[in-house]
């Protein structure tokens, strides 16, 4: 991107000159710790994107280390296309949302409105994952820029205790913390999708 893209917030946003690496980890079965653990590539942790486990998935909370909320997304019941609604800390102002758009049985697409987007008629981002969600491109409006990319690490460890591994690239000028609900979405739209 040639100019910052504060989705959700500034601060959030990577330099100009340098994109960033991050390191998302799924964690079904630890509660105590959320659901996602997202650090950047040296391990320092960054975030931690907690599961409501009374609501059968259907939400999630993005924290910073001091656990305050920095997002919250709810997933809308009875729409036929999975759909994500994502707020500003724990108020009611929709920052985004997604919709999954593409039902062909090897790729899932999500199209992100941002929240002055009314209409809903074009997509401000696009999410195009891969088989299972193994990889994914996210692009800004004009459909060729890429702001991030994902792609799924597997290994021993993770098939055995089923903890998943994301490797997130962020390019510059890009908000980092809404690409880490993009791709937390993304894994939950896989979820959702096994059962629809």
């Amino acid at each position: 991107m040639v100019h910052p893209v504060p989705i959700v917030s500034s601060r959030y946003v990577t330099s100009d000159c340098n994109s960033l690496d991050l390191v998302i980890v799924r964690e079904p079965f630890n509660p105590s710790r959320g659901n996602f653990m997202v650090t950047n590539a040296n391990g320092r942790v960054m975030f931690n994107v907690i599961g409501d486990f009374l609501s059968l998935a259907d939400r999630r909370v993005l924290c910073d280390l001091n656990g305050t909320p920095i997002l919250s997304f709810q997933r809308k019941h009875g729409y036929i296309l999975d759909q994500w609604d994502v707020f500003r800390g724990s108020s009611n102002e929709r920052i985004f949302r997604t919709k999954r758009t593409c039902f062909v049985p090897c790729k899932t697409t999500l199209e992100v409105f941002l929240g002055g987007n009314t209409n809903e008629n074009v997509w401000d981002f696009l999410v195009r994952g891969t088989l299972f969600n193994n990889s994914c491109t996210i692009y800004a409006r004009d459909g060729t820029t890429v702001v991030a990319k994902m792609q799924k690490h597997h290994s021993v460890e993770s098939i055995a205790l089923r903890k998943d591994t994301f490797r997130v690239r962020v390019f510059p000028n890009v908000d980092y913390a809404f690409i880490v609900a993009l791709v937390v979405i993304l894994d939950q739209s896989k979820i959702n999708k096994q059962f629809t």
